[in-house]
């Protein structure tokens, strides 16, 4: 009965039927105490629902009072590092920050944040790649309210001394910045490290059941019906045997030593004029509601800072819109850009004085630009000539030992045979982003030729797929190169609209729920899909998607090149980058990603490539990968001046 009567008080409090719900939590109340007593847990979150009532009745003091006596209770009877008191402390700095009490605000945030970071770190190594996500994304509103009203603090009392909360937001965002993405890439890694042959097998089901799922995806609802798997138990299982694998790694393996990184640790990894900036995309939460205003804040730190530099944009709605809108025009129809550096440069650069190296973790509207081709107005030089920025998923990564496996093997796939039916190959100048056309590039040869030459030079064992061999079932079948290029079409649907039964030969309705389903690179025998989306092909159909490049044995790979357009776009999922090509391809094991952010132009490509290579292989470290990839954008602008030929590039990764 008093469930019933606290389910009932709940409903009542979301029809905004206050004054029901106040009774009925009550009611509720009065007959547990009466038959169990004021000590258990229940109790305590049966008062932490009738405190939530008085909290939307602006009853604040009443709500105050009742949840510290939840706590009390919860305390005694859980723990201080349990789910129930962790929220229920976060709902009671809520109720502070809804009173104007904000000392207490203050302190009961970072209480519970603490413990929203504990339960993190005790349960997401456990869980299976969508549990992980259900799990993060159901906390992730708490530290966006925390932004906000960090952002709220410095807006509303400038004067007042908000280090511990801008301290705070850093450690947080280097906490849970890309943890999807690195907690995921550890496993094939951790896998090849163990001797545990169950585990292996493991593994290799639950890759052999991603393949499954991915082959029964191309079915028609038609011929789905007439196989015998179906797709929500074989999804299922995978994910069960995903969270086998992840638990077994966590027993099996030595326990590595857990250690919270923050923001003075990331202090320590930084030299003389070097930065680290951490952008947090912030959805602005205030006086109990979600609003529709955009924050980006800018967290930046050198050798020698007191306490992060905060650096707000107040404008994140139109960063978004307008200011991308004419940052892409610019790019695309080669014109002068007398604004976007001053948008989304100027006023960080204010703070960056003097910078030789600029470590820099993107968020939101930052991931689809190229920083390097910002043009300052005033100099008339753009940020590639004024300062070397390095892009890091998280700026913890500084503290990372950089490694190379320098096996000098290179795969290289190139001018794939799509299977277009034309007595004209009607070569293009321009790599378009795949379908319809699927027009032929034999300027994807000359690239691959003119890197092989370099790296025979250099005493490189090449393995190339050229025309029909550059297959997706070949590429599925590579074991870790030091180098793997990819030199193609790419692809990256934003949205799938209308009323397609299929896309690129999958059901549209599971594509337009899996981003990783919407990117990919397009190799030999596309054409037919091209053709024809709604042929049904459970074999390889020259698509590889980003979801199937995740399961590539790239461990030991140093390097990925995708040579193709759009390959660096994605859905952005706030804090945890972009899911595309790039997150499958790290995930898979590679050290590094270079990636096209816009149609890049054939020739200029190539010639990019081969400077890089040039540099790069004097010495194949990680450690020179970024400086040789910036010589190489430097000396192609020497001849082309546009950034649309030497900007469409990005490298991240180590």
């Amino acid at each position: 009965m008093p469930m019933f009567l606290n389910n009932l008080a709940s409903l009542y409090n979301l029809q905004g039927k206050l004054k029901l719900a106040e009774e009925t939590y009550k009611e509720c109340l009065q007959l547990y105490k009466e038959t169990y007593g004021e000590t258990s847990d229940k109790y305590g979150l049966y008062l932490g629902g009738l405190a939530a009532t008085y909290r939307l009745m602006k009853r604040y003091d009443d709500a105050i009072a009742l949840t510290l006596q939840s706590l009390a209770i919860l305390k005694n009877k859980l723990g201080e590092n349990h789910y129930d008191y962790i929220e229920t402390e976060y709902h009671l700095a809520e109720t502070y920050r809804e009173a104007g009490k904000y000392p207490e605000t203050e302190k009961h945030y970072l209480n519970s944040l603490k413990g929203y970071l504990l339960l993190v770190e005790k349960y997401f190594p456990y869980l299976s790649e969508s549990d992980k996500t259900a799990f993060y994304f159901g906390v992730a509103a708490v530290f966006e309210t925390f932004n906000s009203f960090v952002i709220e603090m410095e807006l509303d009392f400038p004067a007042k001394n908000s280090d511990a909360l801008v301290a705070r937001m850093y450690n947080n965002q280097v906490a849970l910045k890309s943890l999807l993405l690195k907690e995921s890439g550890n496993i094939q890694a951790k896998i090849t490290a163990s001797d545990n042959a169950d585990l292996k097998k493991d593994y290799q089901q639950w890759l052999e059941k991603r393949e499954n799922i991915v082959q029964h995806y191309r079915l028609s609802s038609e011929e789905a019906e007439t196989k015998e798997f179906n797709i929500p138990t074989l999804e299922l299982q995978a994910n069960e045997l995903e969270q086998r694998i992840a638990i077994a790694l966590k027993t099996n393996l030595k326990k590595e030593a857990a250690k919270t990184v923050t923001w003075t640790d990331i202090q320590t990894g930084l030299k003389d004029g070097e930065y680290a900036v951490e952008i947090i995309r912030t959805e602005f939460y205030t006086k109990a509601r979600w609003t529709d205003t955009i924050y980006y804040t800018a967290l930046i730190i050198d050798k020698d800072c007191k306490v992060p530099k905060l650096v707000l944009f107040n404008n994140g709605k139109n960063l978004e819109t307008n200011n991308i809108a004419t940052y892409r025009r610019a790019i695309k129809t080669k014109t002068e850009d007398n604004v976007s550096y001053n948008t989304f440069w100027r006023p960080l650069k204010e703070q960056l004085t003097n910078a030789s190296k600029i470590y820099f973790s993107s968020d939101g509207v930052y991931q689809q630009l190229n920083l390097n081709t910002l043009r300052n107005t005033e100099t008339k030089k753009y940020i590639l000539d004024e300062a070397e920025i390095q892009l890091v998923s998280n700026t913890k990564d500084i503290l990372q030992e950089h490694s190379t496996v320098v096996s000098k093997k290179a795969n290289i796939f190139s001018y794939p045979d799509y299977g277009v039916k034309t007595s004209d190959e009607n070569p293009s100048e321009t790599r378009f982003p795949g379908f319809p056309e699927l027009k032929e590039l034999p300027g994807t040869k000359a690239e691959a030729d003119s890197i092989k030459r370099i790296m025979s030079t250099q005493n490189w064992i090449i393995e190339e797929f050229l025309r029909k061999n550059a297959t997706e079932d070949a590429i599925k079948k590579i074991n870790n190169p030091q180098v793997l290029h990819i030199a193609t079409h790419g692809f990256f649907l934003n949205d799938v609209k209308g009323n397609t039964e299929k896309v690129m030969g999958i059901q549209s309705e599971v594509v337009k729920q899996n981003p990783l389903l919407r990117s990919g690179v397009i190799l030999a025998g596309a054409a037919a899909i091209a053709r024809d989306s709604l042929s049904s092909n459970t074999k390889e159909d020259g698509i590889l998607t980003a979801y199937e490049a995740i399961g590539l044995n790239l461990t030991n790979t140093d390097l990925v090149v995708l040579s193709a357009c759009e390959t660096g776009l994605g859905e952005l999922l706030n804090g945890q980058g972009v899911y595309g090509l790039q997150r499958a391809f790290l995930i898979a094991g590679a050290k590094s990603v270079i990636m096209s952010l816009w149609v890049i132009d054939d020739f200029a490509t190539q010639e990019l490539m081969a400077n890089f290579y040039r540099e790069w292989l004097k010495d194949p470290t990680s450690a020179n990968k970024h400086k040789a990839f910036r010589n190489a954008q430097l000396k192609l602008k020497e001849k082309y001046d546009k950034p649309y030929y030497w900007g469409a590039f990005v490298i991240v990764g180590d």
